[in-house]
């Protein structure tokens, strides 16, 4: 199997979900903020035993934190190998980009030549002049590998189903014109910030936790402090689930589905992934009848 063949995909933040999903999707994408890079050859070669393909996933924000990270030694000089270098020889099958910054400085050291890649609903396609600027901005010789878009989650089932028809018209002359991606499930992040939560309350300590915030109407948004790119994510009180509604997937016709696991334990990775509706009132069905 390919990338443009797999059209279940998931994304995880933490082991427990990593394992919950291997050998019950096609591709899990791991989360560069959450995972080191001493684990990406074993967990590379996990998920092939499993017949899943793996794939990593870029920081949010790149910054020169981001930036020095990749370029630098994690192994304090004990080799001459460059994260950016690890990740290469790990054997990744794909990557997924969530912003230009992070896709061009892969293409420049060479990890996106003969290596599938998809963009995230943060690098934004909200129509098909969008999804043919942002196909052109990819470097000539990396293109054939762009294999999808993530569509937004802003914009409503109408508008999704309007903009996978457009994007079909506007590509349909390219065998290797990208594809649609449409989360199915997920805690949309609400902000991504630099401002870091536990260092205002607590003080810094370098150390990753999870905290909660509560809104004006007393609803618990959860917050995971990213330390290794110092921002935090500020999660939705309650996952977006449209995984239960066939109908929907119908008529959008996306090429490939995908379930973005947060704060999950892997009980509940399993349940979701048998087709287990959550409770009413444990959800939301996002912008689906809103739109921006």
């Amino acid at each position: 199997m390919n990338l443009r063949e797999a059209y279940l995909r998931a994304s995880v933040e933490t082991k427990e979900q990593f394992d919950a999903v291997c050998g019950r999707v096609d591709i899990v994408y791991i989360d560069s903020a959450f995972f080191d890079v001493s684990e990406f050859m074993g967990m590379v070669n996990k998920a092939h035993a499993s017949d899943t393909l793996i794939g990593l996933r870029s920081p949010y924000i790149w910054r020169d934190k981001a930036e020095n990270y990749f370029d630098g030694n994690p192994s304090a000089g004990k080799q001459n190998d460059t994260v950016i270098k690890l990740i290469k020889n790990a054997g990744f099958d794909a990557y997924l980009f969530r912003n230009a910054e992070s896709l061009l400085y892969f293409a420049e050291h060479g990890l996106t030549k003969d290596t599938a890649f998809a963009t995230d609903s943060s690098m934004y396609v909200f129509n098909s002049e969008a999804a043919a600027e942002l196909s052109a901005y990819i470097p000539d010789n990396i293109r054939k590998n762009h294999v999808s878009f993530t569509l937004p989650s802003e914009l409503n089932g109408r508008e999704l189903e309007s903009l996978s028809k457009a994007v079909g018209e506007k590509f349909q002359a390219n065998e290797n014109a990208p594809g649609l991606e449409l989360v199915v499930y997920g805690r949309a992040p609400m902000m991504v910030s630099a401002q870091c939560i536990n260092k205002t309350v607590h003080g810094c300590d370098k150390q990753e936790k999870l905290l909660m915030l509560k809104d004006r109407k007393d609803a618990e948004m959860p917050v995971k402090n990213c330390c290794r790119f110092c921002y935090n994510l500020i999660y939705n009180a309650v996952p977006t689930m449209l995984y239960d509604m066939p109908e929907v997937t119908e008529r959008i016709r996306p090429d490939a589905i995908r379930y973005d696991f947060t704060t999950e334990s892997a009980g509940e990775v399993t349940d979701i992934l048998k087709g287990i509706p959550l409770k009413t009132g444990s959800f939301t069905r996002g912008h689906l009848k809103r739109g921006v």
